[in-house]
């Protein structure tokens, strides 16, 4: 019984806590610059693909309209425009 008396009065240290302490605050803190990094990194990644699938949209649409686009059969040059915005509703410009 004495052994167990003795192990009930042996506690921690204020030093000892103080360390344990600091030691949890330096892996949290790890752990949520790791976090915030990961976010930052996903959010700047997502909008680097947004903008490049924007581009191929639109650089396949003037290829197109560039495609599509000559000179008429009396040497005109004439650019297609799919969306109907040339003059009076037409695709010719």
């Amino acid at each position: 019984m004495k052994a167990f008396k003795g192990f009930l009065t042996k506690g921690f240290t204020l030093s000892e806590m103080m360390i344990v302490i600091l030691i949890f605050s330096v892996i949290v803190v790890g752990m949520f610059t790791l976090l915030f990094t990961g976010q930052s990194t996903w959010f700047n990644t997502d909008t680097s693909i947004e903008l490049q699938q924007t581009l191929r949209i639109a650089l396949a649409r003037v290829s197109s309209e560039l495609q599509e686009s000559g000179f008429d059969k009396d040497n005109i040059p004439q650019v297609a425009i799919s969306d109907g915005g040339g003059f009076n509703g037409s695709d010719i410009i």
